[in-house]
């Protein structure tokens, strides 16, 4: 289902009000919103350093390392870059590359946008609070944060495969 809902879809799910409760008729909605506002799939940064899959399973999204700019130190290769800044001594010889660095994010349909996620810093070894705003259908703003969203940080990532 894409688009304005049609006069008959407004019907059906006010005959899902009545006979199963306005819980069916929230969740078809936000099942809606989330179609028309998808953020799955590849993602650059706008400082062109890092490249994050984000994907879904169907209730929270989350985003994986898949590739970083790693010309900083051209002896240590991408592929062999382990997570060494990490506060738990057993995930510092993790591999970059694949690690989870966006999870638990909600779909809110009001704001069209994605909350009460956590964000991993590679370079730090920290967790922070994490938000996503959609800007247009092939741009994203990720927020890192402490607590309130206006303690912290911003990237803008652009869609690989445009929409």
């Amino acid at each position: 289902m894409t688009g304005i809902w049609t006069l008959t879809q407004l019907k059906q799910a006010a005959i899902t009000i009545t006979s199963t409760g306005l819980v069916v008729l929230a969740s078809r909605v936000s099942l809606h919103a989330q179609e028309r506002y998808d953020i799955t799939g590849l993602w650059m940064s706008s400082q062109r350093n890092v490249v994050v899959k984000i994907s879904s399973d169907s209730l929270y999204f989350g985003g994986t390392v898949t590739w970083f700019d790693d010309s900083d130190d051209t002896s240590r290769p991408m592929n062999t870059r382990e997570d060494i800044n990490n506060p738990d001594k057993d995930l510092r010889t993790r591999k970059i590359i694949g690690i989870k660095v966006l999870t638990g994010l909600l779909f809110n349909p009001r704001c069209r946008c994605w909350q009460a996620g956590k964000i991993y810093d590679v370079q730090s070894g920290k967790t922070w609070n994490a938000s996503i705003s959609l800007e247009n259908i092939n741009t994203i703003k990720v927020r890192g944060f402490w607590h309130y969203e206006f303690f912290g940080k911003s990237m803008i990532f652009r869609r690989m495969e445009p929409g």
